[in-house]
């Protein structure tokens, strides 16, 4: 019984080592020149360490970029739970006087991107009085060829009920130039959910039934 068990032992031991062999349990490690040489094609590319993104606003430009529409995420109505509004990408504001008229373009983060205001010297110089219909109407002509070289071309800029002149003629100035006084709605890239089709029978109807009413889905538009 001894001799088989040593038979066995010694089997079991000859099949470890053909499983397990010793070169590789003890294997070398390969140099940096042998590793890139076992690469793919695909596993050869590094990527980017440092990424400048030149167009930030390229999502923007697309309408793809969301905007913030507060925390209910809009409802029916009602587009917008914040107040105020920030259900934009720029809009404009308009400060006037009775001695300046500045009108500015902020972006939907707070930062004022353009400005075109009576203050500065080499547009007061040009102008008969610092404020009226004629200086908001050259100020807004102003401000939408700044807007146009710096590459924006809609703005968001409501008009009220009981817009002023001095309002309606710079929003007129604005547009002569090219400018959209109106942003484009946001594309919707979402799909509903589930995908999946009726099967089996069609439902049997009844007589003096009435089905309930299937909930509305507001889009995110």
């Amino acid at each position: 019984m001894f001799h088989l068990k040593h038979k066995s032992f010694c089997l079991a031991t000859s099949v470890g080592k053909s499983l397990f062999p010793r070169t590789l349990i003890h294997q070398t490690p390969l140099s940096c020149d042998q590793h890139k040489e076992q690469l793919t094609e695909n596993q050869k590319i590094e990527p980017l360490v440092d990424y400048i993104n030149r167009n930030p606003r390229n999502l923007e430009r697309l309408a793809l970029a969301q905007k913030d529409r507060g925390w209910g995420r809009g409802f029916e109505g009602n587009e917008s739970t914040n107040h105020p509004s920030r259900c934009y990408y720029h809009r404009v504001y308009m400060d006037l006087s009775s001695k300046h008229v500045t009108i500015s373009v902020q972006h939907s983060s707070g930062d004022t991107v353009i400005e075109a205001s009576t203050l500065e010297p080499n547009i007061r110089m040009q102008l008969y009085a610092g404020s009226g219909v004629s200086t908001c109407e050259n100020v807004g002509r102003i401000l939408g060829e700044r807007c146009l070289r710096a590459g924006i071309s809609c703005l968001e800029w409501p008009l009220p009920e009981q817009a002023s002149d001095s309002l309606q003629a710079a929003r007129q100035a604005m547009e002569s130039v090219g400018v959209s006084l109106q942003e484009p709605s946001p594309r919707n890239l979402t799909y509903n959910l589930p995908h999946w089709k009726p099967t089996g029978p069609l439902p049997v109807e009844l007589d003096g039934v009435i089905e309930p009413p299937t909930p509305k889905q507001v889009s995110n538009e």
